[in-house]
C-alpha cells in the first residue's frame, strides 16, 4: 500500500536528519550535510508526496539554524577585526590568519561549508567579511537578497551573508 511505502520514506530521512543534527557539534558544514540527506529526493516520487511535502520544515529549521551559526561566527570575526584595527592605528590585517592567537583561538569556518570565512581587506582600509549564506555558493561578497528570499531586507537573506550589513545596501533599504 502506497502510505506505508510513504511513511517508511518519511522515517528514513527523518532518521537521518536527526543523525545530522546529532553531530552538529563535530563540524562546521551543518547545511551541506543536511543537503546531502535532502539529495536524491528532489524529484517528488507520487507514492512519496505527503512525506516529501512534511519533510520541507526541517530543511527550512536547519537553514535557520545554520544561519544564526553564521552570524554568530560572523561578529566573533568582525569583533575581532575592530580589536585589531584599534590596536593597530586603524589598519585592519592582510588576513584572518593574523588574528590567531592574540585574538581569536582560530580562523572561524564558515557553518554553510566547513571552509574558513571569507575575508580580504579593501582599498579604503575597510574590509569584506562574508559566509558563503544558505545557497552554499560563494558569490564574491553579494549582499543582494537572494532568489525566494523571505525578508530581503534581513541582511542574513543575502546572496552572501555580509558582515557588517553595507551602507550602501542600508541606505537603499530604508528609502
Amino acid at each position: 500500500m502506497w502510505s506505508w511505502e510513504d511513511e517508511r520514506a518519511f522515517l528514513e530521512r527523518t532518521q537521518a536528519l536527526l543523525e545530522v543534527a546529532r553531530s552538529a557539534h563535530t563540524g562546521n558544514d551543518l547545511l551541506t550535510r543536511v543537503s546531502g540527506v535532502q539529495s536524491g529526493h528532489e524529484k517528488v516520487d507520487l507514492r512519496h508526496a505527503l512525506s516529501h511535502a512534511l519533510l520541507r520544515w526541517p530543511q527550512r529549521a536547519f537553514e535557520r539554524a545554520s544561519t544564526v551559526e553564521a552570524i554568530a561566527r560572523l561578529a566573533v570575526a568582525g569583533i575581532a577585526l575592530k580589536r585589531y584595527a584599534l590596536q593597530h592605528e586603524g589598519d585592519y590585517p592582510a588576513a584572518l590568519e593574523t588574528l590567531v592567537p592574540t585574538y581569536l583561538e582560530s580562523v572561524p569556518a564558515d557553518w554553510m561549508d566547513g571552509l574558513p570565512l571569507r575575508y580580504k581587506r579593501t582599498a579604503e582600509n575597510t574590509f569584506l567579511l562574508y559566509s558563503v549564506g544558505v545557497n552554499g555558493v560563494d558569490d564574491g561578497g553579494d549582499p543582494s537578497p537572494r532568489e525566494g528570499a523571505e525578508n530581503p531586507h534581513f541582511f542574513a537573506e543575502g546572496r552572501d551573508v555580509v558582515w557588517p550589513w553595507p551602507a550602501e545596501i542600508d541606505s537603499r533599504r530604508i528609502e
